[in-house]
């Protein structure tokens, strides 16, 4: 392997590394504390859990507004209020219905298992690299390698796709206003699928470049 595909290489790792490890940090003490109701009372007081709101008006009618002076011009125009987020006590989901907390153990299993595959991704890819550097570029391991790497991140899409409608679904069952709905917009998450289903693309074209190469050497 050249010096600069090395040094590219160990940078790469390097950030990915600490990608999972912020992304572990953050999300399991997340996830402990989202299940604690007691940890909870006592950090929100009596206002509850806060959840990010993806509410919606179902018509402009509908949407609160209040006014407010435009410091530029110095007359008042309409805004509407924030509701972002919503604090709900999450003692009172006892009472509900029992999909909201289904849902969620389905998505803590599903986070551990993207976990798995973060860290499975690196060793794929790192192995592609060296192969790369020894000059072995069209090899059927790379191959399946690369189609590894497409399965992985479009599970990785997949997850984080069904984590954000998991959270509004989840938001459906605690919390309705009158005059407002729950927003699936921007749940989908088309950079990690359309990437995954690139990488397998880029597989396929592989395999059928090594089969015609196969069927060249045959011939010969």
């Amino acid at each position: 392997m050249n010096r600069k595909l090395k040094v590219l290489s160990i940078v790469l790792i390097a950030l990915y590394l600490y990608s999972i490890f912020d992304n572990v940090v953050q999300v399991i003490p997340q996830m402990i504390s989202y299940y604690s109701h007691k940890h909870q009372e006592e950090a929100h007081g009596e206002k509850g859990f806060p959840f990010p709101s993806p509410l919606k008006a179902e018509s402009n009618k509908n949407a609160t507004t209040e006014k407010k002076v435009n410091n530029r011009t110095g007359k008042e125009v309409f805004v509407e209020k924030d509701i972002s987020t919503v604090y709900f006590p999450l003692s009172e989901s006892d009472n509900l219905s029992v999909w909201p907390k289904v849902v969620s153990v389905s998505v803590v299993i599903l986070s551990l298992m993207n976990i798995i595959v973060l860290i499975y991704i690196p060793i794929l890819f790192f192995k592609t690299l060296s192969s790369i550097g020894k000059n072995k570029i069209f090899t059927r391991e790379n191959m399946i390698r690369i189609r590894r790497l497409g399965y992985c991140v479009i599970f990785i899409g997949l997850v984080e796709s069904f984590s954000k409608i998991s959270d509004r679904f989840i938001f459906s069952q605690l919390i309705s206003f009158d005059g407002y709905t729950v927003s699936y917009y921007g749940s989908l998450d088309y950079f990690g699928l359309i990437f995954g289903v690139t990488l397998l693309a880029i597989s396929e074209a592989l395999r059928q470049a090594l089969k015609m190469k196969e069927e060249q050497d045959l011939t010969i």
